[in-house]
């Protein structure tokens, strides 16, 4: 038996995690009075610690830190952050202009590394390792643009879907940069050629293994997978963690399957996202996974953090300004003039340029291996361009505000010459009507839930159910309701069903416990939310309230109170009969 005493040594995992995970929590508290997102503040909490950390821990538990495992966290919250995006969507927002957004992603692709390859020739860099970096920088980052698009819902708007595109495109791009990273290093006399065994074939052969996993993926996503989650939501009890444990193996199942035959593994967790995206499960799917993806992600950006070496960029801090400075602006607008070249409006356009100005994770992964075992780019080159990614990490929710604000002073709606239809536009910008009417949001569906719902449609009084019992969430939407599934009190759920933009809330589930959940959520997301909760007794109803209910039904006192009717109409009729 192994104990403390025996001298077991501590898990240098479990050390680098809660260094990693402390620091992030702690510098996120801090910079969030400066209005700083998470995301940067776990960079800077990176920077903060350093190498230097890493050498002293490394010293105090004997082992070496930031390993094969630390990776392998960072891949996982890259995994999981492309799983719950590919449930934020619909296939039917897809739809409408996929080409055009396609072949935006890759005019992005090809046009941002045509021009950071001789600014960066400029620069003083040789010529591989400008076309590496120039390879590199063009790469966005997926983890920080959608980690914030998300947040702000941006992802149905044609904005949120084009930037989406790209993004995709550019993770494709990952593999054939990868593959052509060692012709690079070959030319420039820095590694020997492969040994020659079939590269073509191989090339082919991966593209048959993408195409057959690919379908795979997607008929398991049509089929089983949806059949054992529907299995799984019928089980009384712990039906949200197994709906979890499910949808969470399929996707890393199908990450782990692009993986193997030499595609993203993250465009593997992506399809398996979009496919359940088509689930009546997709909201309560997204909630669970995102609190998982969020403690990954902190873990991965502080790592990220921590591989800028300060001493290198304090020698040549002005090559990192010039080359933040030109990142950003070639960048922004090479895929501003892209995007409105494809058919969107500026406004659309610029806020598209703004989102995607940063240098991306995948870049950093690209530079990590050139600077590897092939030999491409120096160690001082490789803290120059890490030093200049995590600059621009750090700036991209200012620099998406900036678009946002850029965009809504842009008034002209005028696409190019040569677009003939616009198929790129959002509903704001066309003549589709509006649903003008007060949303009102009920929480249940049993008896009570129901005789609600029906007095507010005939009041013509638009509603959206929440609940949690699959077969009423289908039979509903057959009769054409508007039903989720999901638990309310899930802040995913709540966005879903159009709590923050909503007259109301009405809370009949008979679960004062879940009552307050919803209730602080509700407030956290609309304060000014009017809130009518059921509750059961009046002691629990005076918790909901503080919580910030404004008018409660109590079980106990509606009883009361029809009981003492009933008495009191049987004693009045009993005389009136004597």
């Amino acid at each position: 038996m192994i104990t403390l005493a025996a001298g077991a040594g501590l898990d240098p995992v479990l050390i680098e995690l809660i260094l990693l995970l402390s620091s992030a929590g702690i510098v996120a508290a801090i910079t969030a009075r400066l209005r700083i997102a998470t995301v940067p503040a776990y960079l800077i909490a990176g920077l903060i610690i350093g190498p230097s950390a890493l050498d002293l821990l490394g010293r105090l538990i004997g082992e070496a830190v930031m390993g094969p495992t630390m990776n392998a966290v960072g891949n996982l919250s890259i995994v999981l952050l492309l799983f719950g995006i590919g449930m934020h969507l619909d296939a039917s927002i897809l739809k409408s202009g996929a080409a055009k957004m396609i072949g935006a992603g890759v005019g992005c692709v090809v046009g941002c590394t045509a021009l950071l390859f001789p600014a960066l020739l400029a620069g003083g860099f040789s010529m591989p390792v400008a076309l590496t970096g120039a390879m590199a920088l063009s790469l966005s980052s997926t983890a920080v643009v959608m980690n914030v698009l998300v947040r702000k819902r941006e992802l149905h708007r044609v904005s949120g879907r084009l930037t989406l595109a790209i993004l995709i495109v550019q993770d494709v791009a990952v593999v054939l940069m990868l593959i052509a990273l060692p012709a690079i290093a070959h030319l420039a006399g820095t590694s020997a050629p492969s040994d020659g065994e079939g590269g073509g074939v191989n090339i082919w052969m991966a593209v048959g293994g993408g195409l057959a996993v690919v379908v795979g993926i997607v008929l398991a996503g049509r089929y089983p997978i949806p059949w054992l989650l529907k299995r799984a939501s019928s089980s009384p009890g712990s039906a949200g963690e197994v709906l979890t444990v499910l949808s969470v193996a399929y996707g890393l199942a199908s990450a782990g399957a692009t993986a193997w035959v030499g595609l993203s593994p993250e465009l593997g967790a992506f399809l398996a996202g979009f496919v359940l995206s088509s689930t009546p499960f997709k909201h309560q799917l997204t909630g669970q996974v995102g609190a998982i993806r969020d403690v990954f992600l902190a873990v991965f950006f502080v790592a990220v953090g921590m591989q800028v070496d300060l001493d290198v960029i304090a020698d040549e801090w002005w090559r990192v300004v010039v080359g933040v400075a030109a990142v950003i602006g070639v960048k922004a607008a090479a895929i501003g003039v892209i995007s409105w070249a494809v058919g969107t409006t500026r406004a659309v356009a610029v806020k598209v340029a703004c989102s995607l100005a940063q240098g991306g994770e995948f870049g950093l992964i690209l530079l990590g291996l050139g600077a590897g075992s092939l030999g491409l780019i120096s160690e001082a080159e490789l803290s120059i361009f890490t030093g200049v990614i995590v600059v621009t990490l750090i700036t991209t929710p200012g620099l998406i505000s900036l678009g946002e604000w850029l965009a809504h002073r842009t008034t002209s709606t005028r696409l190019a010459p040569w677009i003939g239809s616009a198929t790129l536009l959002d509903a704001d910008e066309t003549s589709v009507e509006k649903d003008d009417r007060p949303l009102v949001v009920v929480a249940g569906f049993g008896v009570v839930g129901r005789a609600v719902v029906d007095r507010l449609c005939a009041a013509n009084i638009r509603t959206c159910v929440v609940e949690t019992n699959p077969n009423t969430v289908r039979k509903q939407q057959a009769l054409g309701r508007e039903v989720i599934f999901g638990d309310v009190s899930d802040p995913e759920v709540m966005h879903a069903a159009g709590v923050p933009h909503a007259a109301a809330l009405v809370l009949t589930i008979p679960d004062d416990s879940a009552s307050v959940r919803a209730v602080r959520t509700a407030k956290s997301l609309a304060p000014n939310l009017k809130i009518i909760v059921r509750s059961q007794y009046v002691s629990r109803a005076t918790e909901v309230q503080k919580h910030g209910a404004d008018y409660m039904v109590v079980e106990e006192i509606a009883t009361a109170l029809a009981m003492e009717k009933l008495v009191e109409d049987l004693v009045v009729g009993d005389r009136i009969g004597a």
